[in-house]
């Protein structure tokens, strides 16, 4: 039987590094990773802590995951591809924004 894994997010720590980052980047492009609902812990919970401190963007790897987080009404990049269906999304929404790595032939 394999062994069980767990991980425990400290909030406490979390934020203090958060708002370390944030700070660090200034005016610069500060945008948390919240893909794979942030990564077992609950995206629309690590989000709020998130904006909380001041954060204004996150990033997830499909516009499926940005429509979960449609209701905390923030700026949400999306990091993988996107089919015909999810440019319609993107349109429609002011606040999901596409990232363009590379257009496929």
């Amino acid at each position: 039987m394999p062994a069980r894994a767990y991980l425990q997010l400290n909030v406490k720590a979390f934020e203090k590094n958060c708002k370390t980052l944030l700070q660090k980047a200034g005016d610069g492009f500060f945008c948390p990773v919240v893909k794979a609902n942030a990564y077992g812990h609950g995206a629309l919970e690590v989000v709020k802590i998130l904006q909380n401190i001041g954060v204004k963007k996150v990033g997830v790897i499909s516009v499926k995951e940005a429509l979960q987080l449609k209701e905390l009404k923030l700026n949400t990049y999306v990091f993988g591809p996107l089919s015909p269906e999810d440019i319609k999304v993107v349109i429609d929404k002011k606040n999901i924004i596409p990232v363009v790595g590379r257009i496929k032939d």
